[in-house]
């Protein structure tokens, strides 16, 4: 009998251990209403979740182009998983968002949830803190990069969810550097850190060359607001700061922003090693007739449906201290939704987040370090190359006139890299732009 009955609890022990080992699995990283969020991106979905009332959810994006696809791609398989929530989903041009987005809250007639870029946090929620605190859903935040997290923190909250972030990163082009002797046997480029030894290698290539059309270094993009992420590396490198501490002024009027602009003017215009008025340099690396650029991360399609050989890394460490420009498409949940709402919103931008493999086809790197550290991830065609620059970022400050700052510094630059302008005189504008949008 004494045996029978040891038997019986013995085996009681074992069903509780059980129940509570099954039980622990994931409830760290579990959001409000959620499953466990996945250890690795090459598991299956989370498990489908039939319970709940059903919800409706509106979803606004500004994904026009081929990562739309990878993103209905996503809510399809979120809304699999989760039958009792449905995503309706409406993506527009940026240019028409970011003017759509804060007339809706205005009007209190937002979407449940939408996507904003961390550098536009700010500007939304100066509508009257537009944006709903997250600090409560049992979000691991952990699982992000630090940087990014505090990027979007305000008044002590965390308002938004970090889908991924997209840094410039540095292209090159093996079939020309090859020849020029400027590969090393792994087929890498040959060249470390320091802006001495990257100067010499574009002059090396430069010398080299006997193809007219093939320029060494592409990135200047003058039509858009890629030169600003180019002197915002090189003067941020230097431990630069943008603003003043109370947010009230520029705080670049000095050598290590003149510095900056100074070495952007002098690949054009004393080195020659970029030529003048190049308006893309992602169309010139994509045509093949760069050796090396700085783009975006958003070109890597282009570039692997191009055939180029092409080696990538993240834009190098030039001068004091290793950093990049980068931004990040997050996902905010405006105050005025339906409460009700709130969970299904969370749970779901979480869930994609957690489930970003997909997303990370379009070139992004995931913000979910889960997804970002996986093997499936490091698998894809060049990705391993860039993932560095995850934690390289140097975020903008978070500040409700952004936009205009940036378009002001836009216009200076445009100007110098075009002949117009001295760096001093860039210099001198772009103080004076950015004090004007701050006043």
């Amino acid at each position: 009998m004494k045996k029978a009955l040891l038997v019986v609890l013995l085996l009681i022990f074992a069903i509780m251990g059980g129940c509570q080992t099954a039980g622990q699995g994931g409830t760290e990283d579990t959001p409000a209403g959620g499953s466990p969020a996945q250890g690795s991106a090459t598991e299956a979905a989370q498990q489908a979740d039939t319970g709940g009332e059903p919800v409706t959810l509106e979803f606004w994006n500004m994904f026009t182009g081929g990562d739309g696809e990878f993103m209905l791609n996503m809510i399809n398989n979120f809304m699999e998983a989760y039958p009792h929530i449905t995503i309706n989903h409406l993506s527009m041009p940026e240019a028409d968002y970011y003017t759509r987005l804060p007339a809706a809250i205005a009007v209190n007639d937002a979407p449940d949830i939408a996507i904003v870029h961390s550098s536009r946090l700010a500007d939304i929620m100066r509508m009257n803190n537009a944006l709903l605190p997250l600090n409560d859903f049992g979000i691991n935040w952990n699982m992000f990069p630090d940087s990014l997290v505090e990027s979007a923190i305000f008044d002590g909250n965390n308002i938004a969810i970090p889908l991924d972030i997209h840094p410039i990163v540095m292209f090159y082009n093996r079939e020309h550097l090859g020849p020029a002797g400027l590969l090393r046997d792994d087929g890498s480029i040959d060249f470390d850190t320091g802006l001495d030894n990257f100067r010499d290698l574009l002059l090396r290539f430069q010398a080299a060359n006997t193809n007219p059309d093939v320029m060494p270094f592409a990135f200047t993009n003058i039509t858009s607001n890629f030169p600003t992420w180019v002197w915002w590396v090189l003067y941020n490198q230097q431990g630069g700061e943008f603003l003043t501490p109370d947010g009230t002024a520029a705080a670049f009027d000095n050598a290590e922003a003149l510095r900056a602009l100074q070495i952007m003017y002098d690949f054009v215009y004393a080195d020659g090693v970029v030529p003048e008025g190049i308006r893309s340099s992602q169309e010139q690396f994509v045509a093949g007739n760069a050796a090396v650029s700085w783009s975006g991360v958003w070109t890597v399609g282009m570039i692997l449906e191009s055939g180029i050989d092409v080696g990538i890394m993240p834009i190098p460490h030039l001068l004091d201290r290793h950093v990049v420009w980068g931004d990040s498409h997050t996902f905010v949940i405006p105050q005025q939704t339906s409460p009700e709402k709130y969970d299904a919103a969370v749970q779901f931008a979480y869930w994609i987040a957690r489930n970003s493999l997909e997303w990370a086809n379009a070139g992004h790197i995931p913000a979910y370090t889960g997804v970002s550290d996986s093997e499936a991830f490091q698998a894809l065609p060049l990705r391993s190359g860039y993932v560095e620059s995850r934690d390289l970022i140097a975020f903008y400050p978070q500040n409700e006139n952004i936009l205009a700052m940036i378009t002001a510094i836009r216009a200076e630059i445009e100007l110098m890299l075009t002949g117009q302008a001295t760096p001093e005189q860039t210099l001198a504008g772009m103080v004076e732009g950015v004090n004007a949008a701050l006043n």
